[in-house]
This record gives structure tokens, sequence and C-alpha cells, in this order.
């Protein structure tokens, strides 16, 4: 006690209140830019979600299928089978594990590594769609051709 009145009589009343508020401003600003940052991590994380669930949803799979038929005389298109084996794998392997580490990070509010994290997945996420719009242009082009030939061969019959 005789410490503390020391110190109060050195410094002054004023100047501990001050101090004192200082500190909790402090403290409340921190705790707020922490809680902006989850906010904000969260969202983008939300984004990259909607973003792959777009990117599932085109049908490659589907045309993939249509032109299996064809791909037993063109080997070009085997290639495009495994491209589409790459890109699911790169979903399953590198890019849904990632945003689970990140979603389970801001969940026990971590922001330690997350940005990291989140600039990985987020150059994943852009090279995935870019692979996915490419294959289906290129599977496109295939079937365009097979309807095309559809076509004749209805004109001949």
């Amino acid at each position: 006690m005789k410490y503390l009145n020391e110190i109060i009589k050195v410094l002054g009343m004023k100047t501990i209140i001050i101090i004192s508020v200082s500190i909790l401003v402090l403290i409340l600003v921190i705790l707020t830019y922490r809680l902006l940052k989850l906010k904000h991590y969260r969202n983008e994380i939300v984004d990259l979600e909607n973003k792959m669930n777009a990117i599932k949803s085109l049908p490659i799979q589907y045309r993939l299928g249509r032109v299996k038929g064809i791909a037993k005389n063109m080997p070009e298109l085997q290639e495009k089978y495994e491209t589409y084996d790459e890109l699911t794998d790169l979903q399953n392997d590198e890019i849904i594990p990632l945003v689970n580490d990140i979603d389970e990070a801001l969940y026990y509010r971590k922001l330690r590594g997350v940005q990291k994290k989140m600039n990985s997945l987020e150059e994943k996420v852009i090279h995935y769609a870019k692979e996915s719009k490419q294959l289906l242009k290129d599977i496109e082009v295939i079937t365009e051709i097979e309807n095309i030939q559809r076509l004749e061969i209805i004109k001949v019959k």
C-alpha cells in the first residue's frame, strides 16, 4: 500500500487515470481490430467457397461423358480426362483441406498465419477456375464437332 501511495504521489492521480483510460482504449481498439479482421476473413472464405461451388456447377463432367465414345478414337481427349482428374485432385487434396484449416482457425479466433493461407487459397482457386473454364471450352469445341457430325449423319439417313 505504501508503494502505491508513493506512485500516486509521484505521478499524480490525474496522470494515473489518463494512463489507465489510455490502456483501456488501446485494448478496445485491439479487440475491435481483431473482430473486424475475423469478419473480413470469414467473408473472404465464403466468397471463395461460392466461387468453388460455381466452378463445380460447370457441366464439365456431363460433357466429358458425352465425348467418352469419341475419346477412344482421339488420344487428345484422354488428356482432357487426365486434366479433369488433376483438377479434381487439386480440389480434394489441396483446396478443401486449406479451406477447412482456415475455417477452423477462424472459428477458434486465431489470426496467426491466416493471411498467408488465404493468399495461397486464393491463388489455388484462381488456378482451379482458370483451368476448369479452359477445359470446358476445349470440351465444348469437341462436342460441337460431335453435333455437326451427328447432323450430317441424320441428313445422310
